[in-house]
């Protein structure tokens, strides 16, 4: 499967690129993402590249630079051992600004009365 994803190639440069997601391992699932949190003020850092060698942004994003961090998905596929995730559930976790993801472990299911905008944050 392909998933469209964004990605900062480098500093003020951005590409929407399709990668390959390949079918979910053992321990792992698929999500579609539903919502992805932006954060201007790091996003923004992160894509203009205008940081000091030695600080913490100089060493943390290397380019091509996957920018997101939090996002609200659906499960669609589940592999092998995996118990806690169903198809269909709304889930929290930790993925870069992609139409698509494979995750293993660090997810969240999201209680129905809780709308995903609100979930991302």
């Amino acid at each position: 499967m392909k998933s469209t994803t964004i990605v900062f190639t480098g500093p003020r440069q951005v590409d929407l690129t399709e990668i390959e997601v390949p079918e979910p391992g053992p321990g792992e699932f698929t999500i579609q993402t539903l919502v992805s949190l932006m954060s201007m003020g790091t996003e923004l850092i992160c894509y203009r590249g205008e940081f000091e060698p030695g600080t913490h942004w100089h060493s943390w994003v290397k380019y091509p630079f996957y920018p997101g961090y939090s996002c609200v998905g659906r499960v669609i596929e589940v592999g092998e051992q995996v118990t806690d995730f169903h198809e269909g559930d709304r889930v929290f976790c930790n993925v870069s600004h992609r139409q698509y993801a494979n995750i293993s472990g660090a997810a969240v299911k999201v209680p129905d009365e809780i709308s995903d905008e609100e979930a991302s944050w």
